[in-house]
């Protein structure tokens, strides 16, 4: 499987829970109507993002142009000043908030998905995608990365960027690397936060009110 075929299964199986839990296609939330009604709106990341930025960010990567998007928008300016972590505080601050009804946004920059194959039509794009819903990601998925030598590269490129101070970045993982030259299929891998699609289905006020663990927390108090 791919990344492709993924998009189908998270629009089909989130489109039916919210079917089959709300016996509808729509989810009243803040004032707004969220129409889950199929086929959601498909957007490119690399598209939204440029349009943001106001230049193609695939072609541009040197950081002091982002440096003046932050400034213009008024933004404050990440510690961490690498392309990857520029890219993805724009998002987070001009694109996401923005996206309101079910989108599909897939094709990102290879920098920012260590463990995504990159495209076969342009080296530059990773195969990846999230569905984003009410500016919140649902899903996140992507074609898996299934050569060994690339994923040491991306792992080692990773591990600079983690060393200029991105705690965010991965480590190089030696085990994961180890599997994968024994051999490793065609697959594309899969996430969905069950937390934030009971939330929205359930109209929730917190992610606090869907998951147990915040009322596990140890007990501080002096007897």
């Amino acid at each position: 499987a791919d990344y492709e075929d993924l998009m189908d299964m998270a629009e089909n199986m989130i489109n039916k829970t919210v079917r089959q839990v709300l016996d509808g296609e729509e989810i009243e939330r803040g004032g707004t109507t969220l129409t889950f009604a199929t086929p959601w709106r498909r957007v490119k990341y690399i598209d939204a993002v440029s349009e943001a930025c106001g230049f193609n960010i695939l072609e541009v990567k040197d950081v002091s142009a982002y440096v003046k998007v932050f400034e213009e928008k008024g933004l404050p300016i990440p510690t961490v000043k690498s392309y990857s972590k520029m890219v993805d505080e724009i998002y987070k601050e001009l694109v996401r908030p923005n996206l309101i009804q079910p989108t599909i946004l897939y094709d990102y920059p290879i920098e920012l998905s260590p463990l995504a194959k990159q495209s076969l039509t342009d080296p530059r794009i990773a195969e990846m995608f999230q569905v984003i819903v009410a500016g919140t990601e649902l899903v996140k998925a992507y074609t898996e990365l299934n050569d060994p030598v690339v994923q040491r590269e991306r792992f080692e490129q990773q591990m600079a960027e983690r060393e200029a101070g991105d705690a965010e970045a991965h480590q190089i993982d030696e085990d994961y690397i180890e599997a994968m030259e024994y051999g490793m299929p065609p697959a594309a891998g899969f996430g969905l936060g069950v937390d934030r699609l009971v939330w929205l289905v359930t109209n929730a006020d917190s992610l606090r009110d869907t998951i147990a663990f915040p009322l596990l927390k140890p007990d501080t108090k002096e007897h």
